[in-house]
């Protein structure tokens, strides 16, 4: 295996062989998938015809590559998903008070404007 040299949720850095391959299949066949999800990325040269001009970040065909980056994620559960919709929609719902009071606020300094300048009217 390749030494990772970042850090992060990358676990591994399998050769893309049969070794690889098969290893990455009893990942599949083990892990707990109700906990964790996990991904592949290829990785290698960027000197195919299918990789030119692509960013480092982009995964490559698996032909084309020459190792796997395979990352693991904790799944969320029903409680943190809901916690995060629901704190979503309150910062949806605090913008939209923030722009009322914006637009209040704007209205009312156009009002003092227009008094301003009628009151310098006057004194002309």
């Amino acid at each position: 295996m390749k030494k990772i040299k970042s850090e992060g949720k990358q676990l591994f850095s399998i050769p893309n062989n049969e070794e690889g391959l098969a290893f990455l299949q009893s990942c599949k066949k083990y892990l707990n998938t109700k906990r964790y999800k996990f991904s592949k990325r290829g990785r290698g040269p960027r000197g195919s015809k299918w990789s030119k001009g692509y960013n480092s970040h982009i995964s490559l065909r698996k032909s084309d590559s020459a190792w796997f980056a395979v990352y693991a994620e904790i799944k969320k559960t029903e409680m943190e998903e809901k916690f995060e919709t629901d704190r979503g929609e309150r910062v949806s719902s605090d913008n939209n008070s923030m722009q009322l009071t914006i637009m209040n606020l704007e209205r009312e300094l156009a009002t003092i404007r227009s008094i301003y300048e009628r009151s310098i009217w006057w004194r002309i």
